[in-house]
């Protein structure tokens, strides 16, 4: 062990970054999308990796066996964490970063570790983009980890696992301050269930005004959509199963340029067949941007976000004017 003291973070590039800027510590990824696909409510942290493991293999992003394995491998380290003589939780301001926080923060709530401090290292800007000087400024500024801090964790990630979305909004009205970053990103989650005018969520609305604009190329469409973001969260992989999604179903929004269809990269790291498709509007696509049309009402929806399965039969609608969720009955 290095120094005996653990730094947990958001992944792999974000350790590689901590490490060349002279950080000598261990350190544990956290690898998750946790904004992606099922987090059902009342599971130990080993129960859920195993439905996000399968989760993964489903998406395609892996072989279920290497998913389970690195799973495993972590929530092992984690549990060991108590043989540090001080864990440090360092994680972004996004929602992919505030979701992984809490639920260490929960985690750690249930098991205590006396003689291992907890601290924390939460700003608004990102590791990747941080000067060598700026992550060693904040390294010795993280502060430890407080009661209130721990009890918020556990509140907002209970929230986020049940099946009942008025949760998150009853955290993000309470007072969080002890976790400043949360409410934003909560806001941000809710913004993916689906628009009550038009049944798009916020990323999906935001890929249909792009392709509107002559941007069609998936990288130009990816980054693009990444300078509308308050605080960017989703990676290429959940981006393209996005754009998969507006294009293989019963009612498309999107279609591609030619004879093919739309198709999905073949690795993790697309390539450049991948990167040339162009997609244009579909007739329905332009009628459901100018809310003239309910994309849900019409092709239906199946998702989850966190705890809640969305469905005809669960089916809640956003309302960004108002900030709130309305229940379809």
């Amino acid at each position: 062990m290095s120094d005996r003291i653990l730094i947990i973070t958001n992944g792999d590039s974000a350790v590689d970054t901590l490490k060349e800027a002279g950080i000598v510590a261990d350190f544990l990824p956290w690898r998750d999308v946790l904004h992606d696909g099922p987090v059902p409510a009342n599971l130990t942290l080993e129960e859920l990796s195993i439905i996000r493991a399968k989760f993964i293999s489903e998406r395609g992003w892996g072989e279920y066996e290497d998913a389970i394995n690195n799973f495993k491998e972590r929530d092992k380290r984690l549990a060991t964490s108590g043989d540090y003589e001080e864990v440090i939780l360092w994680f972004e301001h996004d929602l992919y970063d505030q979701l992984q926080l809490i639920q260490l923060l929960d985690w750690f709530s249930q098991h205590e570790f006396k003689k291992t401090k907890l601290s924390i290292i939460c700003k608004d800007e990102f590791v990747a983009n941080s000067s060598k000087g700026r992550l060693l400024v904040n390294y010795s500024d993280r502060s430890e980890i407080t009661s209130n801090q721990l009890a918020s964790g556990y509140q907002s990630w209970l929230a986020f696992c049940s099946p009942n979305p008025k949760k998150i909004v009853e955290i993000i009205t309470q007072d969080i301050s002890y976790l400043p970053y949360l409410q934003s990103a909560f806001l941000r989650l809710l913004q993916e269930y689906p628009d009550k005018e038009n049944g798009l969520s916020r990323n999906q609305s935001q890929i249909l005004k792009i392709v509107q604009s002559n941007m069609t190329q998936p990288g130009e469409i990816f980054k693009e959509s990444h300078k509308m973001e308050e605080a960017n969260y989703l990676g290429d992989a959940s981006f393209w199963q996005h754009m998969y999604g507006m294009n293989h179903c019963d009612f498309p929004l999107l279609q591609a340029e030619g004879s093919k269809p739309f198709f999905l990269p073949s690795s993790l790291n697309p390539d450049q067949e991948f990167l040339q498709q162009r997609l244009i509007l579909t007739e329905l696509g332009q009628q459901v941007i100018l809310n003239k049309t309910n994309w849900v009402e019409i092709n239906g929806i199946d998702k989850w976000l966190g705890g809640v399965h969305v469905t005809r039969k669960t089916l809640w609608y956003w309302d960004n004017t108002k900030q709130i969720l309305i229940k379809e009955e």
